[in-house]
């Protein structure tokens, strides 16, 4: 009960509203009460299975290669997202940023942890361009995990993109 109303505190300090879903994908633990920030503890295997699930959408006819993603976003809602190409290939659009663009479009812009599964599970973590689109939203400590079919690999931004550019980088030079 002390960890739901930690929870609740939080949402009413910092005006959000309380998703009613949270209780079912997450367990909640003690916030920080320093920040009063609520700390998620996230189901890797159930986010990788929202990935898988999103992969299935994906529109990828010329490299026939799916990618789906889920992400959370600080206060506990997910979206997820598939590649979708287009014939002219610098038209497509990866399954992360899609993920965080529909979350950005809905009013998130602070990220608790990304899921993707790749066609061939194989682990493999985001490819550059979205690594940057990562880091335009997240700090280094921001965890990726990613679909290696019988496991999976779990990365943090810093560790799979060392030395981001970062909005603070442009703030600094002018």
């Amino acid at each position: 009960m002390h960890f739901f109303l930690s929870y609740v505190l939080y949402c009413l300090c910092h005006q959000k509203v309380f998703p009613q879903n949270i209780l079912a994908k997450f367990i909640i633990i003690p916030c920080d009460y320093d920040s009063m920030e609520v700390l998620l503890d996230v189901d890797e295997e159930k986010l990788i299975e929202a990935a898988r699930e999103a992969k299935e959408n994906a529109y990828s006819p010329y490299s026939e290669y799916s990618v789906g993603a889920v992400v959370i976003t600080e206060s506990g809602e997910e979206y997820t997202g598939c590649n979708i190409e287009n014939i002219t290939f610098d038209m497509c659009s990866h399954a992360e940023r899609t993920a965080m663009r529909s979350a950005i479009a809905d009013g998130h812009q602070e990220f608790y942890a990304l899921a993707i599964s790749t066609e061939g599970q194989n682990g493999a973590p985001p490819c550059g361009t979205c690594r940057q689109f990562i880091a335009e939203f997240c700090a280094d400590d921001f965890v990726i995990y990613s679909d290696n079919g019988d496991s999976i690999e779990e990365y943090t931004l810093g560790e799979i993109f060392p030395n981001a550019f970062r909005p603070e980088a442009v703030d600094d030079a002018t």
